[in-house]
């Protein structure tokens, strides 16, 4: 790694942090996520191989001790997505409600 150069790439306004690809059909939706003012940064993990049922969709999983865990299901894998609020986490869920109607 070069000095001062990290490895980890910000893509969305420096929101959306890119240190794991994103499943398929995805990535336009966490975009989406970033440009709204009660997300602090949405952070996808690694994605899983293990078999997942049903079509794709996001799930909401927990609260986090910084704001909310998804899931991301895509052609039967899964990904977990952190979700960090800027302000309350109630503020949060709210905001991201519109993805779960």
């Amino acid at each position: 790694m070069v000095a001062g150069v990290s490895r980890r790439s910000r893509a969305s306004g420096g929101k959306l942090r890119m240190d794991h690809a994103v499943l398929k059909g995805w990535r336009r939706t966490l975009e989406e996520m970033c440009e709204l003012p009660e997300v602090s940064s949405v952070i996808p993990g690694r994605i899983d191989g293990h078999r997942v049922s049903g079509g794709d969709r996001l799930e909401y999983r927990r609260r986090t001790d910084a704001g909310v865990e998804l899931r991301l299901v895509a052609e039967g894998t899964f990904q977990e997505v952190f979700v960090n609020a800027r302000g309350t986490i109630e503020g949060l869920e709210r905001a991201l409600g519109r993805y779960f109607a």
